[in-house]
């Protein structure tokens, strides 16, 4: 798009997230087994209602857990609480996909009368390019850079089977979806404070999660420089795997764009569409709001969103189209796009 139109950093209000709520005893409860309660979540205008023993009387998720290291999301408190079922996280999972797939917003300029379609952002629909919009933002951290670490960090199963906590009932390869990004956390605030205490500079760029063949998470972390700290040092901190389940390269910067490009692609090119690994997760990364790359704060400033936006100009909301196709019923013209652009076209229906 060409003139005075531009794309625009907004970084959205995050709404506190509410509590959840038991309700009492009141027989009969329909849709609920003999011998549960009702327990009900409301997130993000949607209300989820689940099944819960009788003798619940939680309502706030831990603090940080034994074993963990994290502080209890809403999702893993309802699993501790045997609230929890497989199927119905699966088909709400699929409820998602429906509602974003290829879905973009239609707003209409009031200065100029044109209509645009902006996809909705979200790293399950396909529209908003999530993948390539990753991958841009890792290479221009990586650009410039004469050499860089690429350090992977793996995961043995039994090692992972034993940190598990004894209320912990899905697969652990689940367990490291839902707490992963904790163990990465931890490993580079210990990783940080060993760099420091011996007059080092922090060179932490970015991190990367890749599902491996077996379903397991693995971690590509990317620094500047040519050194990090000893591998030894490095599975101590990381605590996860074995010695030979630390790899460390040093590659030139150039090279390193490359990797990056290769670890997004294999993770982030169909999420959640097909050709995706491992689709069987997937509504546990959804459930779990997992985050699956991570990148210095110092590149995020201003990055969380983009809308359209004109300095003098208003937008009417329109509507959600999906398709390449929008039909305002008040109107009944019908707009059309096409991929990779954001200005509509009109025509009769």
């Amino acid at each position: 798009m060409t003139g005075a139109y531009s794309y625009q950093p907004v970084i959205p209000s995050v709404p506190p997230t509410p509590p959840l709520v038991v309700e009492p005893q009141t027989p009969p409860q329909s849709g609920v087994p003999a011998g549960r309660r009702r327990l009900r979540w409301d997130s993000n205008s949607h209300t989820f209602t689940f099944a819960a023993p009788l003798d619940v009387k939680e309502t706030s998720p831990r603090g940080k857990d034994e074993k963990g290291g994290a502080a209890e999301s809403k999702a893993e408190h309802l699993l501790r609480l045997g609230a929890t079922d497989e199927s119905v996280v699966r088909r709400w999972f699929k409820e998602m996909l429906a509602r974003v797939d290829h879905t973009r917003i239609v707003i209409r300029s009031e200065k100029i009368g044109k209509v645009f379609a902006l996809p909705c952002k979200s790293r399950w629909n396909p529209e908003d390019k999530y993948a390539g919009r990753l991958e841009h933002r890792f290479i221009d951290e990586v650009k410039g850079l004469r050499k860089a670490v690429l350090l992977t960090l793996t995961v043995k199963p039994d090692t992972v089977k034993e940190a598990v906590p004894d209320w912990w009932t899905l697969d652990p390869r689940i367990y490291m979806i839902a707490r992963g990004g904790a163990y990465v956390r931890d490993f580079l605030k210990a990783l940080r404070k060993y760099r420091k205490r011996r007059g080092l500079s922090w060179n932490y760029i970015g991190w990367v999660a890749e599902f491996h063949e077996s379903g397991w998470l693995h971690y590509h972390l990317i620094f500047a420089g040519g050194w990090v700290a000893p591998i030894d040092v490095l599975r101590d901190m990381w605590g996860l795997s074995e010695r030979q389940g630390i790899d460390v390269k040093v590659v030139p910067g150039h090279a390193a764009a490359r990797y990056v490009a290769k670890y997004i692609g294999k993770g982030f090119r169909h999420f959640g569409q097909p050709g995706c690994p491992h689709p069987e997760l997937l509504p546990w990364v959804w459930w779990f709001k997992t985050r699956l790359y991570n990148i210095r704060h110092s590149s995020l400033k201003g990055a969380a969103l983009t809308y359209l936006t004109v300095k003098g100009d208003r937008f009417t909301f329109l509507g959600i189209g999906r398709g390449g196709r929008f039909t305002d019923e008040s109107t009944g013209l019908v707009y059309t796009w096409t991929t990779g652009s954001v200005e509509c076209r009109c025509g009769s229906p």
